[in-house]
């Protein structure tokens, strides 16, 4: 079968399911028991205390935040509670094993796949969507990180439900041009599906504090590149979405203004990952064990204090050392999209080939999909805005390949769109070149 009829194929997008289920599967059950990542200790260690009934605190405290032998601290909102509540949830039911947790996020990681083809599906068409769905399925980095427990697959889930929802909330072309029932049942969804939007990407800031800014700068840009006679419905649509995030968010700030007495609307780990990224022996990388953390002035504060005090330190670093972070900055974007990973456990020659390999057909392409549909661009651009959000953010914070996942989701998109038009164009010019040999042909026998 043709590689064009098989985007066409009735059973194209259970193929790539499977195929995305099978791969997740074998990786996560061939994983060893213990964490790869520091973090993962942090969330797992929220989750025990959740389901302990000691509330979702972190019982201690990292050892460069305050002198070597003071480890008895709490922290109420050191940990973004998605994750946490996530896994807490897990181990309630009695998947408190990793290889079930990682069984777990396999099945997750997979619908997101499937949620990669609708949304490919809703800004391209059938085909580009099942092209985007196949990209997507054996993306190294997210096959990998569906093994970790890290807040990447479920983060990677909402955030590509709420591009879904988002792009929903927009309506289709020339929306409204019908009757007046019609008109009004369209414009409920619309409604509904911003509404979706606001609620998963306001589940998604509490999982990854990280984008929290997200959905106000995605909902100002939608209604700032609106049409004019449709900037009405786009603002309106856009609020609600903003007004739902926000009730989401509100439960979690509240809860943080009683335990610390502040406005703590995410975390209060912002502090650490600015001084992390800016402080003076910053690397551009996230390096908690530098050397210049200011221990002694961190010990007699409380958790809220020593994140302002972080910060502080952090920007009047920047401000003095302007070129500094200027280069720093440089140097975070290079990491973030390197091609290949960085971490010492992963500098083997065979990660490096797979790494350049798949950087080329996701990002490569996605690359040059956004140059061969630049004219169409109001129609695709929220497919690129994780990753215009990401390169944004990594100017100040430290860079990395992890970090970017969330974005490959997006840009499997913008991939699949351009394989299945080349795709197209290939069978396009195939069936005209075999038309002309036929009629050569048929001249042949006349003659």
């Amino acid at each position: 079968m043709r590689p064009s009829r098989i985007l066409g194929w009735r059973f194209a997008p259970h193929a790539v399911l499977a195929v995305a289920l099978a791969a997740r599967l074998v990786w996560a059950l061939s994983r060893p028991e213990p964490f790869t990542f520091p973090d993962s200790g942090r969330y797992h260690g929220v989750a025990r205390n959740i389901v302990a009934g000691r509330g979702m605190v972190l019982g201690r405290a990292y050892r460069y935040l305050i002198p070597s032998g003071d480890d008895v601290e709490t922290y109420f909102a050191h940990s973004d509670p998605g994750y946490s509540v996530f896994l807490a949830g897990l181990y309630t039911v009695g998947l408190d094993s990793l290889r079930a947790v990682r069984v777990v996020q396999a099945l997750l990681d997979t619908a997101t796949v499937l949620l990669i083809m609708l949304l490919g599906w809703r800004l391209f068409g059938r085909r580009a969507g099942v092209a985007a769905g196949a990209v997507a399925a054996l993306e190294p980095l997210l096959v990998f990180f569906s093994g970790m427990v890290l807040t990447e697959t479920l983060f990677t889930f909402l955030l590509t439900g709420s591009l879904v929802a988002l792009v929903a909330s927009r309506g289709p072309e020339g929306d409204g041009a019908g009757q007046r029932e019609s008109e009004r049942r369209s414009a409920a969804r619309r409604m509904l599906a911003a509404a979706a939007w606001g609620a998963l990407a306001g589940v998604g800031s509490l999982v990854k504090s990280a984008f929290f800014m997200f959905l106000p700068m995605v909902a100002a840009a939608d209604v700032v590149l609106a049409r004019a006679p449709e900037r009405r419905s786009r603002l309106k649509a856009q609020a609600l979405a903003i007004a739902v995030w926000a009730a989401v968010l509100a439960p979690w700030t509240i809860r943080n203004a009683v335990l610390l007495g502040e406005f703590v609307p995410t975390t209060t780990r912002n502090g650490i990952a600015l001084y992390g990224s800016l402080a003076p022996d910053a690397t551009g990388g996230w390096d908690p064990c530098c050397d210049s953390w200011p221990a002694e002035d961190m010990a007699p504060l409380g958790e809220v204090g020593r994140d302002r005090l972080l910060r502080r330190r952090a920007l009047g670093s920047a401000a003095r050392n302007p070129l500094r972070t200027v280069g720093l900055a440089i140097i975070k974007e290079a990491r973030l999209w390197s091609p290949v990973p960085l971490a010492r456990a992963y500098r083997k020659a065979t990660y490096w080939l797979v790494g350049i390999a798949a950087f080329l057909l996701l990002i490569g392409a996605a690359v040059a999909g956004v140059v061969v549909m630049r004219s169409e661009w109001l129609r695709w651009w929220p497919a690129l805005a994780p990753a215009a959000y990401l390169t944004i953010l990594m100017l100040v914070f430290a860079g990395s390949v992890r970090y970017r996942v969330p974005a490959h989701a997006a840009l499997a998109v913008l991939a699949g769109a351009l394989y299945a038009r080349v795709l197209a164009k290939c069978a396009s010019r195939k069936r005209a070149f075999e038309g002309e040999a036929g009629d050569k042909v048929k001249v042949r026998q006349v003659k």
